[in-house]
């Protein structure tokens, strides 16, 4: 991909430690996503403020990041066109979630953005597999 190729080309991975902790940033950026959509979520209860403020706090607080952007979870749900947002929207079994967000790490050397889906109940249907 393009971005990891220009991070390439500024410091090869030999001779320095950028393209190593722009992984590093992306996978602590996506674990923290995953989590927020695996663990985190109880059907019926759980609104995506929850998750957000979840996400934010692991990454400031426990991990030294900074958000560029606050993490955003849509929800896409069967029956109802386009998403269901606002930070009191609770999260249902059979629910489509998408989690955007961008955190910078490094000391603010690096910006990441990632982009998660995650389906909330037992087994995925067919059309979304």
């Amino acid at each position: 991909p393009l971005p990891l190729r220009f991070i390439e080309a500024r410091v090869p991975e030999s001779k320095g430690t950028m393209l190593k902790r722009y992984r590093q940033l992306t996978r602590m950026g996506y674990e923290l996503q995953k989590s927020a959509l695996t663990v985190g979520i109880q059907p019926g209860q759980t609104t995506t403020e929850d998750l957000n403020f979840a996400m934010l706090t692991q990454a400031e607080r426990y991990l030294g990041l900074r958000s560029t952007s606050s993490p955003a979870i849509s929800i896409f749900r069967r029956g109802v066109t386009g998403s269901v947002s606002g930070p009191h929207a609770v999260i249902q079994p059979g629910d489509l979630l998408r989690s955007d967000w961008g955190l910078k790490g490094f000391g603010d050397a690096l910006w990441i953005d990632v982009t998660v889906l995650g389906y909330v109940g037992h087994s995925v249907p067919h059309e979304l597999a």
